[in-house]
């Protein structure tokens, strides 16, 4: 396990590299080099997955698939037909994100059996469903902001790396280390 620690690291860099190079630059409009830089992001974030889903037993890697796959498909549902716009909701998420930030660096002083542990997944659980609500209104164009009919590889990649992270925290809080 030892070396494969070291390739996920590398693996995670890789990813983030890949994932900043499709959101703020122009290659997310180059075809097929935005194709490439998915499938490659996708390949990475699949074994990170896979080497992160091996330290916990199988039932609650099953458990927390399928908690993902309900709540995402209500609130998928619910952003497509609420009338209520989440996208102009900015300042609301820069509070999110300082909270998250700050909780982030509160976890590192956490134990993982600590109590506090499933309530800090619980708050980024709740942070990245509301993202989910967000980007799937600007996906679907239902709101003040929008991506463009261009933006399909950016639409495509901030609703995966939503449901990925909804997928850790809840792990996080149902998963039982092996």
């Amino acid at each position: 396990m030892k070396h494969l620690f070291g390739l996920a690291i590398g693996a995670i860099i890789i990813s983030f590299i890949i994932e900043m190079m499709l959101i703020c630059t122009s290659f997310a409009r180059r075809v097929p080099t935005n194709y490439i830089l998915l499938l490659i992001f996708t390949l990475l974030e699949a074994f990170i997955f896979g080497h992160i889903c091996s330290f916990y037993d199988t039932a609650s890697v099953i458990t927390a698939s399928a908690i993902t796959a309900a709540v995402t498909i209500a609130l998928t549902l619910y952003a497509m037909f609420t009338k209520t716009d989440f996208t102009v909701c900015g300042q609301l998420f820069v509070v999110l994100c300082a909270v998250a930030f700050l909780l982030s660096i509160m976890s590192f002083f956490v134990s993982y059996k600590s109590p506090m542990h499933p309530f800090i997944s619980g708050v980024f659980a709740i942070i990245y469903g509301l993202y989910l609500i967000v980007d799937t209104q600007m996906v679907l164009g239902k709101g003040e902001y929008s991506l463009s009919v261009d933006d399909y590889v950016v639409g495509a990649l901030i609703i995966y790396v939503d449901i990925m992270m909804l997928f850790l925290q809840l792990l996080s809080i149902f998963g039982d280390r092996s």
